[in-house]
């Protein structure tokens, strides 16, 4: 039985943590809306420069791809 309240206008966002992206791209950009992704969370590490694309990106997530020298490109 279904209890409490769901918002309307709720959709499940397809997200990804920063430590899943070097394993996912071996070059030096990947566009994750063209992948179906809607946003970049900050668990994890990474540690080369990436060029990232995403619709939204956490404020931590957004810091570890600029340290590791790479952008972060929101769409």
């Amino acid at each position: 039985e279904k209890r409490g309240f769901t918002s309307i206008g709720r959709k499940d966002k397809k997200v990804i943590n920063v430590g899943e992206l070097e394993e996912l791209t071996k070059n030096d950009s990947i566009n994750l809306v063209e992948l179906g992704y809607d946003k970049v969370l900050g668990s994890g590490l990474i540690k080369r420069a990436i060029k990232v694309e995403a619709v939204e990106f956490s404020k931590i997530a957004k810091g570890k791809i600029e340290k590791a020298g790479g952008q972060a490109i929101q769409r």
